[in-house]
């Protein structure tokens, strides 16, 4: 077989294959060529393999909630969803500030919806340790059943039954994988994730310091200190000393 049929036969093939699936085959590829690859990059070749197995599923997972959403039951439970991962990701970046700055975090607004952007990692990786059962009972959901036909009628008369159908081992294989993956890498972010609390709880303490505190008051600070305040008996003070800021609660002496 020359190059010319090969190449042909390799483009017939590929044609076949959707984007998620075709995802798949090169984090395959790439953890069949680990042993070859290991000593020519600078950090290792797994992530490769992995982000491509990554990639596929969030194909997959987008297209989910597209088609997930375009029912009525399905906006319903992703608004659930949306409002329970928004609230759980602002209670953690509530308890970031206190814990980055030592105080109680309610004089600090801005400082905590800032923070909540940058805690969105953790509280994904938090999320996906939660929901990998979950993940991978929608995999087998979604191999026999179409979610567009998950609807409150065709689920009544029994007809959500009848669009049943057979997904390409590839793409269920691919997906079961994946789902594997993105479970280990949660769990090491979880684990050894010190250097990024340690840039969030550094920032978080120069924002709030920056930003969020007066330097004048009708209360009686410490030279170069800025202050918040709890109660109008109770201040917040901070002072910035060796590239670092100190965080206290007093009284305020007027």
């Amino acid at each position: 077989m020359d190059t010319k049929s090969i190449q042909g036969f390799v483009s017939k093939e590929v044609s076949q294959l959707s984007n998620e699936q075709s995802a798949y085959i090169i984090g395959l590829m790439f953890m069949l060529l680990i042993p070859v690859i290991d000593s020519w990059i600078p950090f290792p070749p797994f992530w490769l393999s992995s982000g491509a197995f990554l990639c596929g599923l969030a194909i997959y997972l987008l297209e989910l909630i597209e088609k997930f959403t375009s029912t009525t039951i399905g906006r319903a439970i992703g608004a659930i969803f949306l409002l329970a991962g928004t609230t759980f990701n602002l209670a953690m970046a509530s308890g970031t500030v206190n814990y980055a700055l030592e105080v109680p975090a309610s004089p600090f607004g801005y400082t905590q919806t800032l923070t909540s952007i940058l805690t969105i990692p953790l509280t994904a990786a938090i999320a996906m340790l939660f929901l990998f059962v979950i993940l991978l009972l929608l995999v087998l959901f979604t191999s026999a059943f179409r979610i567009e036909s998950f609807t409150a009628k065709k689920v009544l008369n029994l007809e959500f039954f009848k669009d049943s159908f057979k997904v390409s081992v590839v793409s269920f294989l691919g997906r079961m994988f994946s789902a594997v993956v993105l479970f280990s890498v949660a769990l090491s972010f979880i684990q050894n994730n010190q250097w990024y609390s340690d840039q969030i709880s550094e920032f978080t303490r120069w924002f709030a310091y920056n930003f969020e505190m007066e330097s004048y008051s009708y209360c009686t600070v410490p030279d170069e200190a800025k202050v918040a305040y709890l109660t109008r008996d109770n201040i917040v003070v901070a002072k910035e000393e060796k590239s670092t800021y100190i965080f206290y609660v007093t009284q305020c002496k007027q």
